[in-house]
């Protein structure tokens, strides 16, 4: 239905962090009694066997859409990863088929996984440890879709990213400057040591200011908010950094200011 109502549409991410227990649990769940949870392989094989019944419908109205693994979260073991294919290769799914079908290719076109290494709740160490855990944890992702045959698989990173608030974690200043630096760093590993690697998508476009999340999510922006009275829409280092990695050090930078300067923010 949704693919034949929005014919635009050639990517789909049919879930988002099943690894984590508030996104993928039964209909009884309730967050503070943390019941009704599934197992870590049982999650698994549902996100599997998710996929393969959405790319079943979408591509029976288009081939040429594809489908997305739900995007793993930060905290996803690579564990979790290794029972999506283990459920594959068990000749147990589908279950909307009378056969099974232990074809990766069938079940999802691209990999997903989202990159976090700073995290007040995960990480407490030094920026340059966490410069190797980023790297690591990301090739170690990596090696269990090539111990599955599924290495030559497109993969995203359909969350890269880092807070501002966060930045002390490592020995460095809470600044927007040092979230910049830390982000360069960051493209700087995907490039050097991860050519596997498609397309970074990158959280997230704007700071939160009007509905407080978190101290750690409503800082993640590269731009300030549009409800900012400050700084409103106003690009921050990051921003320019990204941008000047695209498009070149000398680059004119003026597009990044096309909503701020229309609200006469100083630049």
């Amino acid at each position: 239905m949704l693919a034949i109502e929005f014919p635009e549409i050639d990517f789909w991410e049919c879930g988002n962090e099943f690894d984590l227990d508030s996104f993928m649990h039964k209909s009884e769940y309730n967050v503070d009694k943390m019941n009704s949870l599934y197992p870590q392989g049982e999650a698994a094989a549902i996100t599997a066997d998710l996929c393969y019944a959405a790319k079943k419908g979408v591509t029976s109205v288009d081939k040429n859409n594809f489908i997305v693994l739900p995007g793993m979260s930060q905290y996803a073991q690579e564990s979790f990863f290794e029972s999506i294919y283990v459920a594959i290769e068990s000749k147990k799914y589908p279950t909307i088929e009378d056969t099974y079908v232990n074809d990766p290719d069938a079940y999802f076109d691209i990999i997903a996984w989202h990159c976090y290494p700073l995290n007040t709740k995960a990480y407490k160490g030094e920026f340059d440890d966490a410069m190797e855990l980023f790297r690591t944890r990301n090739i170690g992702m990596y090696e269990v879709a090539k111990r599955h045959g599924d290495g030559e698989k497109r993969v995203w990173l359909t969350e890269i990213g880092i807070t501002e608030a966060c930045m002390g974690e490592v020995g460095l200043s809470s600044t927007a400057e040092n979230m910049a630096k830390y982000a360069m760093k960051m493209l700087d590993i995907v490039e050097k040591d991860m050519p596997f690697v498609e397309t970074c998508f990158w959280f997230r476009y704007s700071n939160c200011y009007s509905r407080f999340v978190s101290e750690g999510e409503n800082n993640f922006g590269i731009f300030y908010s549009p409800d900012d009275p400050i700084n409103r829409g106003k690009p921050k280092p990051i921003a320019i950094a990204i941008y000047k990695r695209m498009h070149g050090e000398n680059a004119d930078i003026s597009p990044l200011y096309w909503y701020s300067d229309r609200y006469g923010v100083e630049r």
